[in-house]
C-alpha cells in the first residue's frame, strides 16, 4: 500500500514537472 502510495506521488511529481522543465527549456534556449 506504502509502495503504490509513493509510485503515485512520484508519478504525480513527473507529470507536473515535465511542462515546468519544457518551458524552461523552451525559454533559456
Amino acid at each position: 500500500m506504502k509502495c503504490s502510495c509513493l509510485n503515485l506521488l512520484t508519478l504525480l511529481i513527473v507529470t507536473l514537472e515535465t511542462p515546468i522543465i519544457s518551458m524552461g527549456y523552451a525559454y533559456f534556449r
